[in-house]
């Protein structure tokens, strides 16, 4: 009887890695060493990916051959800091590609690229540089740099957006001393305005779909709405604890999603009086949720992820260096790292990072309802805790998600039951993104490689 399961089991095994194998329709490796991030064109017959060797490259889908490539690499790099191609975006009419890079940006950081980067410290300088191509041709438009000072930026978060008709582009290139977001129109690259009103960096920034408004993320916990046309602040959405990692509209304009975090800080006080501040390294975190607003009003309408954390009195230690304060939070150890609409607003996904944390369903990626924050589905699966990337398909009835594993995971969105694996990468996954018919999706990974697979539904 147990070898009979054995077999069955066995057999289960191979039948899905010869699908899974069927499934993987094209394999991109020119790059050399990590790829950040990837996305379809509009028409879905081109890929534009953003790798590790300071590369953007346009590939064909049919074919997989590489059309054309960006190389951005960074002007001056500095000894104590890496300096990267960071990010690379196509505009929604293909006609431009817009790429950073950074000079403090980690690539060891867990975090989705293009939301959240941190380093040790770097000056803000001529890395810090964005650069705007004709994607037909692939000769440089336009270029524009970060404001330089001749202080640390301690962390240098950045972003691209372009509008939906693809005439702007916004870019954040972050740190706690350049706060603006610079809009520049995509023809010849002139830079439009700037929206300035933020008290610490900007981490994310997003148009909404109608092409109306502009909302920025930033670390000082709130999230600005801006006037497109006028360049004007609109209103500012209070609420968060921590600062904001990232930002979506609904589909009609008319909703937004946050995620924040933070983590616990020590505090030391040594015999000689001097005092410093640092972060315990720990997954601890202080705002676990994500949160939807109302664009009109600026009111939040729910707050839905994990629970609330508890909050400890102050922890007074007597060590042999001195006396340790130590502030904590006794609250689940993970944040919410992403949430989206779905395509008809009806819905929304959370998905993030857990720590140590095990036992709770709260910590698998969720489908919620939008109208009235219910769970509708929770996602599980094996060694699936700590994701980096999920979307819905195009029509809102699966959920796909990847993370540190590797391994690509396809739901059902409404019953939470798994469909099947889509495939494997031999490290963590970046990017997951569906073509617009749904049938196809494309993965990145920390492997060097960007895959896309065959998605219909399973005989």
């Amino acid at each position: 009887m147990f070898r009979t399961l054995v077999a069955t089991v066995l057999t289960l095994l191979a039948i899905s890695d010869v699908r899974a194998a069927e499934r993987e329709l094209l394999v991109l490796k020119s790059h050399k060493g990590k790829v950040f991030s990837a996305e379809f064109s509009a028409d879905g017959k081109r890929i534009l990916t953003c790798g590790a060797d300071d590369t953007a490259r346009l590939w064909d889908v049919d074919t997989g051959k590489e059309l054309m490539a960006f190389h951005h690499p960074a002007k001056n790099p500095q000894p104590f800091a890496d300096a990267h191609l960071a990010i690379a975006r196509l505009s929604p009419d293909a006609q431009r590609v817009l790429t950073i890079t950074s000079n403090s940006f980690n690539q060891e950081a867990g975090a989705e690229v293009g939301s959240r980067s941190s380093s040790i410290g770097a000056d803000l300088h001529e890395n810090d540089a964005a650069r705007l191509w004709d994607a037909n041709t692939g000769k440089v438009i336009s270029e524009w740099t970060a404001d330089k000072f001749p202080e640390m930026a301690i962390e240098s978060p950045f972003n691209v957006a372009f509008s939906p008709d693809g005439k702007f582009v916004a870019t954040s290139f972050g740190s706690q001393i350049d706060t603006k977001v610079r809009i520049h129109e995509t023809k010849l690259g002139k830079e439009v305005c700037r929206l300035e009103g933020h008290a610490l960096a900007v981490v994310d920034v997003a148009f909404s779909p109608d092409g109306k408004l502009v909302a920025t993320a930033s670390h000082d916990k709130t999230v600005c709405l801006w006037d497109t046309d006028t360049g004007k602040l609109i209103r500012t959405f209070n609420g968060h604890t921590c600062g904001i990692t990232s930002l979506s509209f609904s589909p009609d304009s008319r909703k937004l999603l946050t995620t924040g975090a933070g983590s616990t800080h020590r505090f030391e006080a040594t015999p000689n009086g001097v005092s410093g501040g640092s972060s315990s390294n720990t997954e601890t975190m202080e705002d676990v949720f994500a949160r939807m607003w109302d664009v009109t009003t600026g009111a939040q309408i729910l707050a839905r992820g994990w629970k609330e954390p508890e909050e400890k009195a102050p922890e007074i230690k007597i060590g042999p260096i001195g006396i340790r304060v130590e502030v904590k939070s006794t609250g689940p150890k993970g944040y919410v790292r992403l949430a989206k609409f779905s395509p008809d607003g009806k819905q929304f996904l959370t998905a993030g990072v857990v720590g140590n944390v095990v036992g709770d369903d709260d910590r698998h990626p969720t489908v919620w309802n939008a109208l009235n924050g219910k769970r509708i589905a929770t996602l599980k699966g094996d060694a699936f805790r700590d994701v980096f990337a999920a979307t819905f398909s195009p029509n809102g009835e699966r959920v796909v998600a990847g993370g540190k594993a590797g391994v690509v995971r396809l739901w059902n969105a409404t019953t939470g039951k798994e469909l099947f694996v889509v495939g494997t990468h031999t490290k963590a996954v970046r990017t997951i993104v569906f073509n617009s018919t749904g049938t196809r999706l494309l993965t990145t990974s920390d492997d060097g490689s960007a895959k896309v697979w065959d998605v219909r539904e399973e005989p």
